[in-house]
């Protein structure tokens, strides 16, 4: 039990610097996603609505 806690004292300390570099951390999550191909696909699928 202590962990857990250990762990959520752990996540609401980096809250606000998610916060804070918002922009920053969406631009590592992109970066990631683009690594495993994620956008590739999200980007294809509303050209395939719109041409289908």
């Amino acid at each position: 039990m202590p962990l857990l806690w250990l762990g959520l004292a752990r996540l609401l300390g980096i809250l606000p610097l998610i916060g804070q570099n918002l922009k920053w951390f969406v631009e590592l999550l992109t970066s990631l996603a683009m690594i495993g191909g994620t956008p590739h696909i999200l980007m294809n699928m509303p050209c395939d609505m719109m041409d289908g």
